[in-house]
């Protein structure tokens, strides 16, 4: 008994560490929530190189983190991409 629930858990377990993570919406995610050096560290983990990244919400998340962080200068670069890229 003990032995097939540790197998179904163990199966369980796989498929959950095989889902990928989205970065960038754990990022909004703890960012709306207060926690912005944890939003850092998680946008920092985003893997730009993806064939389909959404580099709008990307940068302006990045402009609200700096501008969170006090560097109003680094915010803007961030806000003037996202710009750039479309963002309205």
């Amino acid at each position: 008994m003990r032995l097939s629930v540790l197998f179904i858990l163990m199966i369980g377990l796989q498929a959950y560490a095989e889902e990928p993570v989205d970065y960038v919406n754990l990022g909004a995610t703890l960012l709306k929530d207060g926690y912005v050096q944890r939003a850092k560290t998680v946008l920092e983990k985003a893997d730009v190189r993806q064939r389909d990244f959404d580099f709008k919400q990307y940068y302006t998340l990045k402009g609200v983190l700096y501008h969170r962080l006090g560097y109003p200068v680094i915010s803007n670069i961030f806000f003037n991409e996202a710009v750039a890229r479309g963002q309205d």
